[in-house]
């Protein structure tokens, strides 16, 4: 069964390509499997490399001070 994710992004995807297709220049008009898989581990990469680098940068506020602050 097609999920709507998929679908509107393959339509989508159908309607760019087409849109800026020139006659040297061949894109692929349907996404495969295998490029949904690398958006989602790329995606869970990025997110898991930020939250590694801002837990650290989290770890030195003192948070009671933090809520003494007038600002």
């Amino acid at each position: 069964m097609i999920s709507c994710p998929s679908f509107m992004g393959n339509l989508f995807t159908g309607f760019i390509v087409s849109s800026i297709q020139m006659n040297n220049v061949m894109f692929p008009k349907i996404i495969s499997p295998l490029s949904y898989l690398w958006g989602f581990l790329l995606t869970l990469a990025f997110s898991m490399l930020v939250n590694f680098i801002m837990y650290f940068k989290m770890d030195q506020i003192s948070m009671v001070e933090s809520l003494k602050s007038i600002e």
